[in-house]
């Protein structure tokens, strides 16, 4: 996480890189809020070896989600990290 270890320093690097409300024309929701400590265990359907995960609760409210991720280049693997950025939004910290 470098130096983003609560809500406002994840806005502000947001802000830094672009994604605000006067270019995105929606807010951002850090979805474990201001601290890091909202969190949901929900139950992981089928799962073998996951049976629940630890969501941040803001998600668990949403009726819609819009994500707006960028490319990140892994030069050794060939793979751009768009899904990471998606799903790393949505997980718990204390994982």
């Amino acid at each position: 996480m470098g130096g983003r270890k609560n809500a406002l320093d994840h806005l502000d690097s947001a802000y830094t890189n672009g994604y605000n409300p006067f270019t995105t024309g929606v807010h951002t929701i850090i979805a474990d809020g201001l601290k890091g400590t909202e969190e949901r265990l929900v139950p992981v359907e089928g799962g073998e070896y996951v049976k629940e995960a630890k969501i941040g609760s803001a998600i668990m409210d949403d009726d819609i989600i819009i994500s707006l991720n960028h490319f990140k280049g892994h030069e050794l693997t060939g793979f751009g990290g768009a899904l990471k950025k998606s799903w790393h939004g949505l997980w718990f910290k204390s994982w």
